[in-house]
């Protein structure tokens, strides 16, 4: 399967797929091996031994964030946020989505 670049979407007029767009599971991430689902995440995240940091770190960058609306352009902040707490904290060098996924635009 070919993944589509920003140009190729751009030029056929289909339209931007949203973050949220994304086929999760009960616990709301991506479910690994949905053939649906074409965006990567950072593979630290699935480490049994990092799940717990991954979990706090969010549940931090969310309070953190908390009186920021949730609109355009919250996605970078909140991982912005989660990428300096990850680095300062734990000395883990974690890649965003729109890091892992050059080619997608997230808004």
């Amino acid at each position: 399967m070919k993944h589509k670049t920003k140009a190729d979407n751009q030029a056929a007029g289909t339209p931007r797929r949203a973050v949220g767009a994304r086929p999760k599971n009960s616990a709301g991430r991506t479910r690994r091996g949905d053939t649906t689902s074409s965006l990567r995440d950072d593979p630290q995240e699935d480490d049994p031994k990092l799940r717990k940091i991954f979990k706090s770190v969010d549940k931090e960058v969310e309070t953190i964030l908390a009186d920021l609306p949730r609109q355009l352009g919250y996605c970078h902040a909140f991982w912005d946020e989660k990428r300096r707490i990850l680095k300062q904290k734990y000395g883990i060098r974690w890649k965003s989505p729109d890091e892992m996924n050059p080619d997608v635009i997230f808004d």
